[in-house]
């Protein structure tokens, strides 16, 4: 029992410490890499994909409290109305 719940808990956090690769834009705004945001958004990626737990790059700029970066944000289409879990 006890190797089974140490396992669980060791792909738990192996699995929260990988990269999102189905949603860059959000990834990059969770980092605060305003750069990378701009230039995801350039390369045509979605500025509306969401993060596992929902968590978009606009959910990460109001948490970071980066005005300049939100604004860019719903300037590329951002949906005000995205929901988290």
């Amino acid at each position: 029992m006890t190797k089974t719940l140490l396992a669980v808990l060791c792909l738990s956090v192996a699995l929260a410490a990988a990269p999102d690769e189905t949603s860059p834009v959000a990834a990059a705004a969770m980092r605060q890499d305003a750069a990378a945001v701009r230039a995801l958004l350039k390369a045509g990626k979605d500025v509306n994909a969401a993060q596992g737990d929902g968590m978009t790059a606009l959910h990460w700029a109001a948490m970071n409290g980066d005005a300049d970066l939100a604004s860019a944000l719903l300037y590329a289409g951002a949906n005000v109305r995205a929901t988290t879990r």
